[in-house]
Formats: C-alpha cells, sequence, structure tokens
C-alpha cells in the first residue's frame, strides 16, 4: 500500500465517524465539497447576474479613491446573508480550500466579463503577525484560484503590510482611511504599463485597496473582490 492509498483510506474514516458538514444547510459534504457545499454555494447572490449594472456600480464606488481600469466582485454583501458566513469562513473557519475554489469562480467570470485581462494579480497582504496566527493570507489563496482559472500569474511579495492595523470592522470611512493610510509599501519598481488587478476578499469603502494603490504609485488598477458592499 502507498502513502496515498493510506492517506486516503484514513480521510474516508474520519469522514465516516466524524463527518464534515456544510456551514449553511449543516447537511453532509461530499469529499469534494469544502466547508460549503455546492448546492447552497450554487444559491449564494452572485453578482453576475447584475452583469454590467453590478461592474459600473463597483468601479463608480472606488473610483472616488483611486483611478479604476475594472472591477469585479464574486458575491454582493449584505448583512446576515449566507454571503456573511461564506466570508467568516474563509477568513476566519480554515476554509483554505473553499477560498481557492471561489477563486476559481471569479476567474471565470472575470475572462466572460472584461476584454483586457491583467497582467499580474497582486493580493492584499495581511501583516506577518496576522498571518503568522491565522497561517494563511485569503485574499493571497482567492488571486491562487483565479491565477489556475485564467492562467494570470500572482505576485504575492509585491506589497508588504509593514504596520499591523486593527480590524476595520464598526469603522467609518474617515476612520477606516486612517487605519489603512500608509500602512503599505511596495517590495520592487513596477515597469511601466504593466496591468495589476488587487485582489480582496471584502470590498467595503475600498480604504485598503486605495493605500495599497498609493504604495505601488502607478495610474490605474484593476480590483478584484469576493464580495462588495453596496451601502458603503
Amino acid at each position: 500500500m502507498g502513502i496515498p492509498f493510506i492517506n486516503a483510506l484514513l480521510s474516508d474514516l474520519v469522514q465516516l465517524f466524524v463527518p464534515k458538514l456544510c456551514g449553511s444547510c449543516t447537511h453532509r459534504l461530499h469529499s469534494y465539497e469544502d466547508a460549503w457545499c455546492l448546492q447552497c454555494i450554487a444559491g449564494l447572490p452572485f453578482s453576475s447576474a447584475m452583469e454590467q449594472q453590478h461592474r459600473f456600480e463597483l468601479a463608480q464606488k472606488l473610483s472616488v479613491r483611486m483611478p479604476i481600469r475594472s472591477a469585479e466582485s464574486l458575491f454582493v454583501f449584505e448583512s446576515g446573508s449566507p454571503v456573511q458566513d461564506i466570508l467568516h469562513a474563509v477568513k476566519y473557519q480554515n476554509a483554505q480550500p473553499l477560498a481557492f475554489r471561489l477563486g476559481q469562480l471569479l476567474g471565470r467570470q472575470l475572462q466572460a466579463g472584461v476584454t483586457h485581462l491583467p497582467d499580474v494579480l497582486v493580493p492584499v497582504p495581511l501583516h506577518p503577525k496576522k498571518k503568522k496566527i491565522r497561517g494563511y493570507n485569503q485574499s493571497e489563496l482567492l488571486a491562487r484560484g483565479i491565477s489556475s482559472a485564467t492562467g494570470i500569474s500572482v505576485d504575492a511579495e509585491l506589497l508588504i503590510r509593514n504596520r499591523h492595523t486593527p480590524t476595520q470592522t464598526g469603522m467609518d470611512r474617515t476612520e477606516r482611511w486612517q487605519n489603512t493610510s500608509g500602512a503599505f509599501e511596495c517590495s520592487k519598481p513596477i515597469k511601466a504599463g504593466v496591468h495589476i488587478a488587487l485582489v480582496d476578499d471584502m470590498i467595503t469603502t475600498g480604504a485598503t485597496l486605495e493605500a495599497c494603490y498609493r504604495a505601488m504609485e502607478i495610474p490605474e488598477v484593476s480590483v478584484l473582490g469576493l464580495a462588495y458592499a453596496r451601502d458603503t
């Protein structure tokens, strides 16, 4: 017996006695599902249903902060909705495969809706202290998923978070800007004309993305998010 076979057998035994349950409907997950079942994911409010209206709305929301080339998100966020649960799972419950798969869906949506794809994906970085505690950067996992669906390269080292900032939950627009201003720096020069897309999990006021954009000192930027809030 090889090691892969033994690992698969052990995984099946764990599933038999301690089955994984969907974070939404609590039904038992299949081996190819992680954190959420495919049926619950299919029932989420995908922003692609809004087509051009959604893209225009998101780009307009961000354009007050920085020059936007294109903007795309997978979901529209509403407090108390299933999207809030899925964001929590991706961010705090170690649902790493789920983040990657959602990135793949976002990548396919990007290919269908944008004429000129970005040259490189740059995930919003975590401070090293926070990444060590969490064990992963959910925005980087999203970027890796997008990359696997589109072939766009990922540069997870371009931006560095040089200041540990508190969570922005509950902060207003001004407080978010003060919290993230100057929190990032660029690790190397950026070649002129490169089309960069920033990747983040949740887009609210856009303060974090603006701080990243200013650190890169480029003419314009595209933005990709797992979800965005319409009322902020």
